[in-house]
């Protein structure tokens, strides 16, 4: 009896330790993708924004538009020629 009990406790034991590896990889793997997009995007933003600033106006769906549409408004508004793709 107490020879099937640890038995089955090692076996628990070997689930729990399987699925906490399994956990651990998932959260590797989450935490580089998340990273990579974050990366991805902070590059991005940076090369959208350089792209800005040499070929006219992009709309980002962030709150980057607002700081571009308010350049963009500034320089209309003082009748410098800006091009719209």
């Amino acid at each position: 009896m107490k020879l099937q009990f640890f038995a089955s406790r090692s076996k628990i034991v070997t689930i729990f330790a399987k699925s906490a590896a399994l956990g651990r990889r998932f959260l590797f793997i989450g935490r580089t993708v998340l990273w990579s997009w974050v990366l991805g995007s902070g590059f991005w933003v940076l090369g959208s924004g350089f792209w800005v600033l040499g070929s006219g106006f992009w709309v980002l769906g962030s709150g980057f538009w607002v700081l571009q549409a308010a350049f963009v408004y500034r320089y209309d508004t003082s009748s410098t020629c800006f091009c719209f793709s």
